[in-house]
């Protein structure tokens, strides 16, 4: 929500010393926000979902995934901003982040006060394909 008022501050307020003051307290709430839930939330996830015997590499090719993310979302932050401007842009980003609430809360599952090991049980029953029963022979 906080991305999307700065937006609004920043698309129909104009350049007012209000204005201003609006997208500084919104941004600053973004970050505390990601930096208490989404941002470690990450980290710890991708500890917990690759099997023990994987888990090392797993981790590692993860965080390289994130941090191409993190760069292609830093690279092409001043061309977008140049194309869309400020306002539409973080609407984007408003966007892809009710986006990314939608898929977590619909694919990702809860790891809570579950062991390593029932998390990897879990995860192995998700990949094996369930196998369709042969209809009974009608005599």
């Amino acid at each position: 929500m906080s991305l999307f008022i700065m937006s609004f501050a920043m698309k129909f307020s104009g350049h007012s010393q209000t204005a201003a003051f609006v997208c500084v307290i919104a941004l600053t709430i973004y970050i505390a926000f990601f930096s208490a839930t989404w941002g470690p939330v990450m980290w710890v996830m991708i500890g917990e979902v690759f099997p023990l015997n994987i888990r090392g590499l797993g981790n590692s090719f993860s965080s390289v995934i994130n941090w191409t993310a993190n760069m292609i979302v830093s690279l092409t932050f001043p061309p977008l901003l140049d194309f869309f401007g400020t306002g539409s842009l973080f609407i984007g980003y408003g966007v892809l982040c009710f986006v990314a609430i939608w898929f977590v809360h619909s694919k990702v599952f809860e790891t809570r006060n579950r062991s390593l090991e029932d998390i990897e049980e879990s995860l192995r029953q998700r990949s094996e394909p369930e196998t369709v029963s042969e209809p009974a022979e009608i005599k």
